[in-house]
This record gives C-alpha cells, structure tokens and sequence, in this order.
C-alpha cells in the first residue's frame, strides 16, 4: 500500500498525511505484511514514533502474523532494529513464540533468529527476563544449531547460551553442531577443541569424524577422535564439568 512504501522510504510527512486521512493504515500487503511489520525496516526513533500512532487506533495486534507466520518482533530481530524490538516486548509481543525460518514451513523461537543478529540484538535478548534459552525448534533442537559458525565472536556467543540455560543437542539431529562448522570453516581444529569441551554426543561425533576423514581434515579429524576415545560424550552442559 501506499503507507508501506512511505515507512519503507522513511517518508515521515506523508506517513503523517495518511495518518491524518484516514488511510486503511490496517491494510495487508500480498504476504500478509501490516503496517508494524514494515516499521521494523525503519530508524529506531521513526518506528517508535510511528508505531504508538498506528497502536493508538486499536486495530493492531503486536503479536498478529503475516502469511509466513512472522510476527513484527521477528522483523525487528532481523532488522537489528533493537529499539522498536523493545518498545513491541514493552506492548505485549511474546518473544518465545515459534516463528517460520525463510518460506519454509520449519518454525523456531524467535531466540534463534537473535543468535546470530548484530550484537546488540543479541545482547538485549540474552539479557531479557523470561527468555527459554532450552526451547526446540521444529528442525533445530537447540539455539545453539542456529549460531553462525563465522560469526567472529562465535565462541564467546555460545558460552554466553550455554551460561544462560541453552541446551548442547544430547542427540544427533540434522547436519550437527560439528559438522556445520567444518562446512563453513574447513580443518577447524581450534574450534573443534572448543566445541568438544562442551561434550557432543556419540554420534554426532562419528558423523563428524566420517566428514572430516572424507575431506582430509586431519587437524579435526585428530581431535575428534580423542573425544571419541575418552570423555567428552553425552551431554555436558560446561566444558570440565
């Protein structure tokens, strides 16, 4: 609609003139999108200035969902619009609801959508009161499995998860936490010495040394199989406990 395009291109006069005229500021867009999605892609300060108008007229739901059952606070998280995700939670928004990843029907806690955003957002949700940090997702089991393996600050994000109550998958599920980071960062040997302090399982263990035994990755492949053959299966929940 025309008010979507006017907060897309922060056009803050006409938005007020729509407004002020009695535009159907309710209307959806073709993917079910409603005026406080779009705010998300906006300035902090224009999204929340916009939205106490919108939120005013009560025809608005915090928690309402476009086609793909995302919610205006998961655009916020992937927006890294960290003011307008608070001034959504201060209204109402529930953070722990499932939400779908991309155009797929696999849905997961918001909280996984915020392990790999900027830092702030990450920061604000890892300090929010009331956050699951154990919740499963559809496909992935853990918030852990939705942390980017290039993120440069990946390990100090994960020991912050784990802190917080997230959970290291007991059972192998999906591609594995090991193996993903073998698929992104190669012959990781470093990363694997982190990650196996945290004790994968069995058999995520033995489908990642089956990968690194494939590809030549003789630095994984050496730590993978000194966990194998002592600690380090089952869950741990801190690295040494």
């Amino acid at each position: 609609t025309l008010l979507h395009q006017a907060i897309l291109l922060g056009a803050t006069n006409c938005i007020e003139a729509l407004i002020r005229h009695q535009a159907d500021v309710a209307k959806r867009d073709s993917f079910g999108n409603t005026s406080l999605i779009y705010l998300a892609a906006t300035d902090g300060p224009v999204s929340i200035r916009y939205a106490d108008r919108l939120f005013e007229t009560g025809l608005f739901d915090v928690n309402e969902t476009n086609s793909y059952s995302r919610t205006p606070l998961v655009s916020a998280v992937r927006c890294g619009n960290v003011a307008y995700a608070k001034w959504l939670i201060d209204h109402g928004a529930d953070f722990n609801t499932m939400s779908s990843f991309s155009f797929s029907d696999s849905r997961s806690p918001i909280l996984y959508e915020a392990a790999s955003a900027d830092r702030p957002m990450f920061d604000f949700f890892v300090e929010l009161p009331g956050v699951d940090f154990a919740a499963s997702g559809d496909f992935c089991r853990s918030i852990l499995e939705c942390l980017a393996p290039d993120l440069p600050d990946y390990e100090q994000r994960f020991s912050v998860l784990v802190t917080k109550g997230a959970r290291y998958p007991v059972a192998y599920s999906g591609v594995g936490i090991l193996k993903l980071n073998m698929i992104i960062l190669g012959d990781c040997g470093k990363r694997m010495e982190f990650l196996c302090a945290y004790g994968p399982s069995e058999s995520e263990l033995i489908s990642a040394l089956e990968y690194a035994d494939v590809n030549g990755y003789s630095r994984c492949t050496k730590v993978i199989k000194r966990h194998l053959a002592g600690a380090g299966k089952g869950q741990t929940l801190l690295p040494n406990q």
